[in-house]
């Protein structure tokens, strides 16, 4: 199948070529920067990541240019990676029947291009699958990651404060996310949308706990009292909470469990920062 990956030189889009091509697809990379023209592809996956904090750019990268290549290429196949926050908050589970009720300004410009995908294919047989992940983390994400962001500190011999320790998020590492996009793509009737994560909800603090203990560090002696406190004063913590029910159903699961990958994270983020801790 020839595959057309839009973001392909980004952190999911690395991976995702790569297994691309060990299953013996044909290739075409789109990254960014690289000049938009007419592609022939039997299917396009949009892993485009976020790079800009400008809400026009974001419109632009996410729902211009992506509206852009499906009306210029017409794959037969779509797989567009958007997010498990266009749910918005969640007390609960939430299912991909869910109605969506995004917070956070890519969720909603996320949610602004699975409509007009769905408006798109609506009516032909051609096949569409949003995907809408959770938290993604792994080895090749830099400090844009949520999981290197919280090493670095540590790294360098700093503390953590933020307001932000009482959120939650549910982490699913990259190559679990990579090996249930192959599957939907091979699939004869994948669904029309599908949530991947791990089902496993990890507020912030715990996830800074667990990567100080693989440190052998110490956070501050006033961290619970700052986390209970930031969050009186700011705001209620944004959670991400995500039923994979569907995607345990089509025989996939998640195989990297968090301390595994944490620690992979942590071991290489060692040889980056050499200091002694």
């Amino acid at each position: 199948m020839h595959v057309l990956v839009v973001g392909g030189d980004g952190f999911i889009g690395r991976s995702l070529t790569a297994a691309l091509a060990r299953h013996g697809h044909t290739l075409t990379v789109l990254g960014r920067g690289d000049a938009v023209g007419a592609s022939k592809a039997d299917a396009v996956i949009f892993a485009q990541g976020r790079k800009t904090n400008s809400l026009r750019e974001l419109v632009s990268v996410h729902v211009d240019l992506t509206m852009d290549l499906i009306d210029k290429i017409a794959p037969t196949r779509c797989i567009y990676l958007s997010t498990v926050d266009v749910y918005g908050d969640a007390s609960e589970p939430q299912s991909e029947e869910r109605p969506t009720a995004p917070e956070l300004p890519l969720a909603r410009i996320k949610l602004e291009a699975e409509k007009a995908l769905a408006k798109r294919f609506e009516g032909t047989d051609r096949l569409l699958t949003i995907a809408r992940l959770g938290t993604v983390y792994g080895l090749g994400q830099g400090g844009e990651g949520p999981v290197c962001g919280l090493a670095r500190p540590f790294l360098e011999g700093q503390s953590i404060t933020s307001e932000r320790l009482s959120d939650s998020m549910d982490l699913i590492h990259v190559d679990d996310v990579v090996t249930l996009l192959l599957c939907v793509l091979e699939l004869a009737s994948p669904p029309p949308i599908l949530n991947i994560a791990s089902g496993l909800e990890t507020s912030i603090f715990d996830l800074a706990t667990r990567i100080r203990d693989l440190l052998s560090l110490r956070l501050r002696e006033d961290m619970k009292n700052l986390v209970s406190a930031r969050q009186e004063t700011f705001r209620p913590p944004h959670r991400q909470r995500v039923s994979i029910a569907r995607a345990l159903g089509l025989g996939w699961a998640p195989t990297m469990k968090l301390e595994e990958g944490l620690t992979e994270i942590v071991l290489d983020g060692c040889r980056t920062f050499p200091r002694e801790l």
